[in-house]
């Protein structure tokens, strides 16, 4: 089974499903991921932008991701590209790679890259006749979905739980070698957030540990 994480930034396929990945991974599927934006040399400087890709491929090296897509779109600036650039160059991307399974972000995030990616994804996917349609699912980002306006359309509300109860220190460990990502707790985006996040959600289904998801579509051919 083919699977591809479809992030806006690094780090957020780790915050959002990395048990998850690390699992599938474990399982025998082929996890793909797909890094939409990049930062600009002009604004973190070239050493800074190097040592980001540079920590993308280690952590993804450390979870057994097979390939790492990088879309190159501009980040922090989604919400002014146009719809289009970003549905192109995530395909292209991508290429002629067949998912199964998809992951991506919510829609009512509080960050605006995460949401002109969702919209991307939800064309990019949309269910055509003659091919594959794969399952999607989006999760939740700590310091983005939780900071977005909470209201009946925009909240996450999951309905899908994975156990990671196996692979929650794998997790943790991946978001800390995100070195220029992760920060100190409180922090939302800190490893000891990130357990309190899996532990809740795990308690509320019967499990140690678990990250949460919303289905959004499946389809079950002839």
């Amino acid at each position: 089974m083919k699977v591809l994480a479809i992030v806006a930034h690094p780090d957020d396929e780790v915050l959002g499903c990395g048990g998850t990945l690390a699992r599938h991974v474990d399982e025998g599927d082929e996890v793909y991921v797909c890094i939409g934006t990049r930062p600009s040399v002009e604004d973190y400087g070239r050493e800074m932008v190097e040592r980001k890709r540079e920590e993308v491929m280690r952590v993804h090296g450390f979870l057994g991701v097979r390939k790492t897509f990088f879309a190159g779109l501009p980040t922090k600036k989604l919400d002014v590209t146009p719809h289009e650039e970003i549905i192109s160059k995530i395909s292209a991307a991508i290429g002629d790679l067949e998912p199964d399974i998809i992951y991506t972000h919510h829609r009512g995030d509080v960050n605006l890259d995460h949401r002109r990616l969702f919209e991307a994804i939800m064309v990019i996917f949309r269910p055509k006749p003659g091919r594959k349609n794969p399952t999607i699912y989006s999760f939740e980002v700590p310091s983005s979905t939780e900071w977005g306006i909470i209201s009946q359309d925009t909240a996450f509300i999951p309905n899908y739980f994975v156990d990671i109860s196996g692979y929650l220190e794998q997790k943790k460990k991946a978001l800390a070698m995100y070195e220029t990502e992760v920060k100190s707790f409180p922090h939302p985006r800190s490893p000891e957030a990130v357990e309190y996040y899996a532990r809740k959600w795990g308690a509320g289904v019967g499990l140690e540990a678990a990250e949460p998801f919303s289905l959004l579509r499946k389809v079950r051919g002839v």
